[in-house]
């Protein structure tokens, strides 16, 4: 290993943290960055653990494990030439520079956040005196890939309560469902959601959604989301913010044929605005392995378009794998960002992923419809219209050379025949989580106490932790999800017992779960 060194000239003798022999004057030796032990590098080479190279630093494999030492920031290398040779930028591109150094900071900061210190973080932003004195507000935004909603909704709904914050937006991948069945998962009845349904050959491994606060309104951008065995994305505009804000969320399955993916990546960047854009999602791409090729491809491709990546550290980890940072957020505003990072809260092998940003106050929805603004009404008499509609059209026109003309003949006959003069509102609600108690939040903590403890007594001796700890954490965490499970299924069951012979508050109880209740909603959303 080209780090080694020698101890010529120490005086006292230090003890290799592998093999507890001392180390002899002029052996070669390998020095941990973060935790300063010695070990030598005989050991090193021989023993099965692994030690992971840096930035001229070498880490021991329980550092990498406690701690997020390996970072994505190229920005630090182009902003600290000391020589005026070393700057790629002129002393007239001064703005530029500060820029880069904003997003170098956001990224050298970038880190794990338990509940108690992200709770924390918010109250202080909250605090400052852009957010205090009503000048902006916080925008944030979350990430995970949930491995399947079949199997891990509930308990990711558990964690957000535990959390106390309310994300502006929220977006997941390998979802696993289709868009029909998004009602089946709510967070709560302050999200409306929206869904891309997932590859129709996949069962799993395929699918995303965003669930966006009811306070924004939003439109759904059908012709930047798309879904193909290269990239399955969805985006939406949300536009009752003094500027219009655009989120979207994608997923590239690690079989996915990376060339595709970035021609369609390459063409969505350039048809998006030129600011105020949120892209995040799991891109099966390592920004640690920035020297290989396909990952400088993917990095000019957001670069070049306007666009930084937010989160720096590791988002995903497997038992005895390397840690990879492959789930990001990119923005093109990224002066706005004040803070990024990942979530303790770890569901199954992916780290939930945030940003929070300051953005100007939202205009005053206060005269707004409260509702679900529907746009279009496809019962049969119009849809009978429609097509009346349509083939009168096509008789007038002779000759229909390209698809594009039909699809905008479609499109007006779909408006004559079915859109709306004045939009009408649905009773269409989003549940809340009323199963969610205090002991199931004081669990999850508990189950967090566990997986801290066990990280803990990682060693170099015994790289694999107290075996009895990690015992107790897999349990407790199995124990867990069937404890999330059987609180809903009770919860629901109680409810169902409480109305037994009364037909009207059984249905109810059902269009509760369906998601039609007649409560209404803070914000509305237009469906084109």
């Amino acid at each position: 290993m080209t780090t080694y060194g020698s101890l010529a000239g120490l005086k006292i003798r230090e003890v290799c943290g592998l093999c507890d022999r001392r180390i002899q004057i002029g052996q070669p030796t390998v020095v941990c960055g973060k935790c300063d032990k010695i070990f030598h590098g005989k050991c090193v080479k021989s023993s099965n653990n692994n030690f992971t190279a840096h930035k001229e630093k070498v880490f021991c494999e329980p550092c990498m494990a406690q701690y997020d030492l390996i970072q994505y920031n190229p920005f630090i290398e182009l902003i600290s030439g000391e020589n005026d040779s070393d700057k790629f930028y002129d002393n007239d591109s001064l703005d530029f520079a500060d820029s880069l150094q904003n997003i170098s900071d956001i990224l050298s900061e970038c880190r794990s956040y338990s509940k108690g210190d992200f709770t924390e973080t918010v109250h202080s932003i909250q605090n400052t005196s852009q957010v205090s004195t009503g000048t902006n507000e916080i925008f944030s935004s979350f990430f995970l890939n949930i491995d399947g909603n079949f199997s891990n909704f509930d308990q990711l709904v558990t964690e957000l309560h535990g959390l106390n914050h309310e994300f502006s937006v929220l977006g997941l991948a390998e979802t696993n469902i289709d868009a029909e069945d998004k009602d089946l998962y709510k967070i709560s009845d302050k999200y409306t959601s929206v869904y891309q349904s997932k590859l129709a050959n996949k069962k799993k491994g395929s699918g995303v959604g965003l669930y966006v606060n009811n306070r924004f309104t939003f439109e759904v951008l059908e012709e930047l989301s798309i879904c193909n065995s290269s990239m399955e994305c969805l985006f939406i505009s949300i536009t009752n913010t003094l500027e219009p804000l655009t989120v979207g969320v994608i997923y590239r399955s690690p079989n996915g044929n990376m060339q595709s993916f970035n021609t369609h990546f390459l063409d969505i960047m350039d048809r998006l605005p030129d600011k105020n854009v949120y892209i995040m999602g799991d891109f099966n791409i390592n920004l640690h392995n920035c020297h290989l090729s396909n990952v400088r491809e993917y990095e000019e491709i957001i670069v070049s378009s306007g666009y930084h990546p937010l989160i720096s550290i590791a988002t995903h980890s497997q038992p005895h794998c390397t840690k990879t940072c492959i789930d990001n957020i990119h923005t093109n505003s990224s002066d706005s960002v004040v803070r990024s990072g990942t979530l303790l809260d770890k569901l199954a092998h992916h780290s939930p992923i945030f940003q929070l940003s300051l953005i100007k106050l939202l205009k005053d929805t206060s005269a707004q419809n409260p509702k679900i603004t529907i746009c279009y009404d496809y019962n049969k008499e119009n849809v009978d219209k429609f097509g009346i509609i349509l083939n009168k059209k096509l008789e007038e026109v002779n000759d229909i050379t390209s698809f594009e003309k039909f699809s905008n003949l479609y499109q007006l006959s779909i408006d004559e025949a079915c859109k709306l003069d004045v939009p009408k509102t649905t009773k269409r609600n989003k549940v809340s989580n009323p199963w969610i108690t205090k002991g199931l939040i004081n669990a999850i903590e508990k189950k967090h106490r566990l997986l801290k403890l066990w990280k803990k007594s990682i060693t170099n001796r015994n790289k694999n932790g107290d075996v009895d700890i990690y015992r107790k954490f897999s349990e407790y965490r199995k124990m867990l999800k069937q404890l999330i499970y059987s609180a809903k299924k009770k919860h629901y069951l109680n409810k169902f017992e409480e109305c037994h012979g009364n037909k009207k508050k059984t249905w109810e109880i059902i269009n509760k779960l369906r998601g039609k209740s007649k409560s209404t909603m803070a914000s509305s959303i237009r469906i084109d």
